[in-house]
């Protein structure tokens, strides 16, 4: 009975040991395909992780109401979470998402803390008025509970405002989403 159990076990450990080679090498994969953009946010985090949400018919209707904007795109949504040591513990640093060919931003990074408030947007296009530092940084603090409305506590007078409402419009979609998702109910 015991050189069954030896040799059934044994099998199952070289399985085991395969899987989990595999994850440590998938892990691996995952981290050299991270944007620049969410590296550049999280550079002080030990690691950075995907996370892939297939949203549902129900998570779409409710982001639309939410963000008050038809949902565009599909209905895979990818969050980098950046995990790093606080007061010696590991913790969760923060998470960012991207939202690709914003029109006048080019891909849109925006990260968010624990708490679901944007930290930081980062704009793949630079050099107009809608990716200036001024104008982005008009998002860092706001969370779903904030208009996110371009003329309300958005502030913009430049001559593209059609990229200006494009950008505001991606930050309001995606921090509805983020609260979907991840916020607590209140």
């Amino acid at each position: 009975m015991k050189k069954t159990m030896i040799f059934a076990s044994t099998p199952l450990f070289a399985i085991l040991i395969s899987l989990g080679t595999t994850l440590v090498l998938a892990q691996q994969t995952t981290s050299r395909n991270i944007p620049a953009s969410v590296k550049s946010i999280f550079s002080g985090a030990e690691t950075i992780t995907l996370q892939h949400r297939d949203l549902s018919p129900a998570d779409i209707t409710a982001i639309e109401k939410a963000s008050a904007a038809a949902w565009s795109g599909d209905k895979d949504f990818h969050l980098y979470l950046a995990i790093g040591t606080v007061q010696g513990k590991r913790a969760q640093l923060g998470a960012a998402t991207v939202v690709e060919n914003v029109a006048g931003a080019g891909d849109l990074t925006i990260a968010y803390d624990n708490d679901l408030k944007v930290t930081k947007v980062i704009a793949a296009q630079q050099g107009s008025d809608t990716t200036s530092s001024a104008f982005r940084g008009q998002f860092a603090g706001k969370s779903h509970d904030d208009p996110i409305q371009l003329g309300q506590d958005i502030r913009y007078s430049g001559s593209n405002r059609a990229a200006a409402a494009a950008i505001t419009d991606a930050v309001r979609r995606v921090t509805a989403t983020m609260q979907r998702l991840y916020g607590k109910a209140h």
